[in-house]
């Protein structure tokens, strides 16, 4: 099994050693359900895994495989006309709109599928019913989070923010 699904499925053993660069630190804030978000976003994660090492690139296959929170949350394919609009925008102005709008499932697909992940999952924890604490394992810096930070608020979270400071502390997370 995967060592990314490993750690999914049963968190990371104390003597596991951390990989690539090391790990970074995200808070995820939610509603009041932080325990219901984690468990989509794993279950999200966790199918997205076996998906990829299937080779499946079915649209259908991981709509109809997926949390259906999550594939609720992703917005429709944009048209040829609004993708020709979106790609004139200036870079900025598309990371405001993918954070505003959410990732399409098609894209979300085509970051696992085809693009290069430079992020692992490494473990998270409840720190109460509105934050999750995450941390990513990292083969590279700076790297790109975007699609991490779609995970969690396609499961329900409100944000996903680099942790602002890191005395919260908590051994499991590191």
């Amino acid at each position: 099994m995967m060592p990314e699904l490993e750690r999914l499925r049963h968190g990371v053993k104390p003597d596991t050693p951390v990989g690539g660069l090391g790990t970074v630190r995200f808070v995820a804030t939610c509603s009041g359900d932080a325990e219901a978000v984690l468990s989509t976003c794993k279950a999200v994660l966790t199918a997205i895994l076996k998906l990829v090492e299937q080779g499946c690139s079915d649209e259908f296959v991981w709509a109809s495989t997926l949390p259906q929170r999550f594939v609720d949350a992703c917005p429709s394919f944009p048209s040829p006309e609004e993708m020709k609009a979106y790609q004139r925008l200036p870079l900025d102005e598309r990371v405001q709109r993918d954070l505003a709008e959410g990732w399409p499932l098609r894209a979300v697909m085509n970051a696992f599928l085809v693009l290069t992940r430079w992020w692992s999952w490494w473990d998270a924890v409840v720190l109460d019913k509105h934050h999750i604490l995450v941390a990513v394992q990292v083969s590279e810096w700076p790297f790109p989070w975007e699609l991490l930070r779609w995970l969690f608020c396609g499961s329900g979270a409100t944000d996903l923010v680099e942790e602002p400071d890191s005395d919260i502390g908590l051994d499991t997370v590191r």
